[in-house]
């Protein structure tokens, strides 16, 4: 991965899920905080393990980061972070930043989280830090107002997206059940799920 040449300050964004697999939600979040806050680069960083989840992702890291990366390639302006696929011990979103900040060491850091996660800020490890670090934009479906911080020193965005009725989980459900995803990933995620044959049944 290349580290940046520029001397000015840049805007680079950060997306970290399990991305189980990645889907057109996750893109289009993806290109609205690109497009809203003007990012110079948004990095998706799929997680190993997620310390606040007990279940296990149900594709393998190698998997995920290889759809994560094949997504990546439709967008001039996203590309991935491998850092969490690469260490098998528990992924801290801080720790990843860290990492960041050494490919853009002058960059203003935008970090995109989901309602779900953001109720559960005040649980994340090294969060005083992050609060210091990056700037959150919340992704939260049909939210029109900012909900109170759940900490005093955060900073945060609203990012205002529509809803998006599409999830990991859905897809898993359908893929099992030997039904049709083709709208629901990106074509060529689309033709990796095909052509790994992991499943129970012929993915339509």
């Amino acid at each position: 991965m290349a580290t940046s040449s520029h001397t000015q300050t840049e805007k680079i964004g950060f997306f970290g899920g399990s991305f189980d697999p990645i889907h057109k939600g996750h893109l289009r979040l993806a290109e609205l905080a690109i497009l809203n806050y003007d990012l110079d680069l948004l990095y998706l960083c799929p997680a190993h393990q997620s310390p606040l989840k007990e279940q296990s992702p149900w594709f393998d890291a190698e998997h995920r980061l290889a759809m994560t990366r094949k997504a990546a390639s439709l967008h001039e302006r996203i590309s991935v972070l491998d850092f969490e696929t690469a260490n098998p011990s528990p992924s801290y979103t801080r720790h990843s930043i860290v990492e960041l900040k050494k490919i853009h060491p002058n960059a203003e850091i935008f970090l995109l989280i989901g309602y779900d996660q953001f109720r559960k800020l005040p649980d994340w490890k090294f969060v005083d830090q992050l609060c210091e670090e990056v700037h959150f934009i919340l992704c939260a479906r049909h939210q029109t107002e900012l909900p109170p911080p759940p900490l005093p020193k955060l900073r945060l965005s609203l990012l205002g997206n529509s809803l998006i009725d599409l999830s990991s989980t859905e897809i898993r459900s359908r893929m099992q059940a030997n039904e049709c995803i083709r709208d629901l990933v990106p074509p060529v995620v689309y033709d990796y799920l095909r052509t790994h044959p992991f499943f129970p049944a012929e993915i339509s």
